[in-house]
């Protein structure tokens, strides 16, 4: 996995610091427009959070940015998180919600089934918690569908070349245990 990745025609990305990754909306697009008449929200497709609050538009699309070699996890519709990001995850309790309710007058949404601790913050996820560590195996698929997120036929064979070498690796380690 990548310790930075390029956005923008040249702005650098520590991927280590990133909490979620989201497509934007239509909406997100107009809240972009309204900041002033020098910012044009039509060209960006994905919103980056980091761990420090801050965010940055990206014209990169969702797949783009995983083509990057960012091992990307669906933990909701159209987010994401950095699979090497990912610390631990666990199933919300009652508690959890009603602790939520106290914190701030407002019911969670009820589709939420669990948080991930990420590197760069905490996330909630559609996903339970057992489902988001499974997809560890294989980040380039989307959690909630297992269908594969699209990468170009370079990277793929790249990620599949890495995988024959990490298994290569494994048995050597092995055969030197043993002798």
């Amino acid at each position: 996995m990548s310790e930075f990745f390029t956005i923008n025609d040249g702005q650098h990305v520590r991927t280590d610091n990133v909490t979620r990754i989201r497509a934007l909306t239509d909406d997100d697009r107009a809240a972009v427009n309204e900041l002033g008449d020098n910012v044009n929200g039509n060209k960006y497709n994905t919103r980056i959070e980091t761990g420090h609050g801050g965010q940055t538009l990206a014209e990169e699309t969702i797949d783009q940015i995983a083509e990057k070699g960012v091992g990307l996890i669906q933990i909701d519709e159209g987010s994401f998180v950095p699979a090497q990001n990912i610390v631990k995850s666990r199933n919300l309790t009652d508690q959890d919600r009603q602790n939520f309710k106290e914190r701030t007058g407002r019911e969670m949404r009820e589709d939420l089934k669990s948080e991930v601790f990420t590197r760069g913050g905490k996330v909630l996820s559609t996903n339970d918690a057992a489902e988001v560590m499974r997809q560890m195996g294989s980040p380039y698929r989307s959690a909630t569908d297992n269908k594969p997120i699209k990468l170009s036929e370079q990277r793929q064979e790249v990620l599949e070349n890495a995988a024959r070498e990490r298994s290569s690796g494994k048995k050597k380690a092995r055969e030197q245990e043993q002798t």
